[in-house]
């Protein structure tokens, strides 16, 4: 089953970050030209590490993809199902502790700031990464990132926006580069009985079928050979089989902490070109 607290993500394919900070970046100007003293921006960083113990927050996080696209991603929880399409939902972002959502950052060795005013924003809108943002601030500046979404199963660790899905992860196959990055990550070898490509012929397989929403991405698919394939839809239901899930999240948890450093530090290009 799936959590009803997860991550929800959306990829913004504009350019530009997924909320308007021409005010919070203007204001992240005049703190750094108020403070240009290293330590005084350091100061300001550090009064950034605490939060309000009578403040609610949300949890988002700003990076890029690879493809230079701002997006973000918050944790949310489930509102009710979607009308667009089986297995989707409609989520919203989530009121969070922030003690343990520190904990689980700093175990994952990922950096985190707390947003609790304006000039806070606007330096977090140039950094990026994850953040507490107060709840009542996000209410007002990012309305459009903590309000109820319809959203896709992303894989095995969260979700999409549906508003967000590109045309290739509605379609029924993957283009050729992508389909050869799933052979190869999955070492040309059936993942359900462990054949190799030089024994038997391989395919990719959705372990979340798409009758069910599942998406037509890296991160949904697994190696199998044809006798397996047909075995896996002969019993196509949900929830997918666990042998085939728990492959797909292993993979999503290898390289977690060097996938996001190298998200924030895209995120900051991406910034640095819109405010210079």
């Amino acid at each position: 089953m799936r959590p009803a607290w997860a991550q929800t993500t959306e990829v913004h394919a504009g350019g530009r970050p997924p909320f308007h900070c021409g005010r919070t970046c203007d204001t992240w100007r005049l703190s750094v030209d108020q403070h240009s003293c290293h330590e005084r921006l350091r100061a300001q960083l550090e009064g950034m590490r605490s939060w309000g113990p009578s403040s609610d927050y949300y949890a988002i996080t700003l990076t890029a993809s690879i493809r230079r696209q701002p997006e973000w991603s918050m944790y949310s929880h489930f509102v009710g199902p979607s009308a667009r399409q089986r297995g989707w939902e409609k989520r919203k972002a989530s009121i969070v502790d922030p003690a343990r959502m520190v904990a689980l950052w700093e175990g994952l060795g990922q950096s985190w700031l707390v947003v609790d005013d304006l000039p806070a924003l606007g330096l977090w809108a140039r950094l990026g990464g994850n953040a507490l943002v107060e709840a009542a601030l996000a209410d007002e500046h990012l309305p459009r990132v903590v309000a109820t979404r319809e959203v896709a199963p992303n894989g095995t660790t969260g979700f999409l926006n549906a508003d967000s899905l590109t045309k290739g992860q509605l379609a029924r196959r993957l283009p050729r580069a992508a389909r050869d990055q799933v052979f190869e990550r999955d070492d040309h070898t059936c993942r359900r009985c462990g054949r190799a490509n030089s024994e038997v012929r391989l395919t990719r397989h959705h372990v979340l079928a798409r009758t069910f929403g599942g998406l037509t991405q890296v991160n949904n698919l697994v190696t199998l050979c044809d006798d397996c394939h047909d075995a896996c839809h002969a019993d196509d239901a949900w929830p997918p089989a666990p042998d085939l899930h728990g492959v797909l999240l292993s993979h999503a948890l290898d390289g977690l902490d060097e996938d996001y450093d190298a998200a924030v530090a895209r995120y900051r290009e991406v910034a640095a070109a819109l405010t210079d």
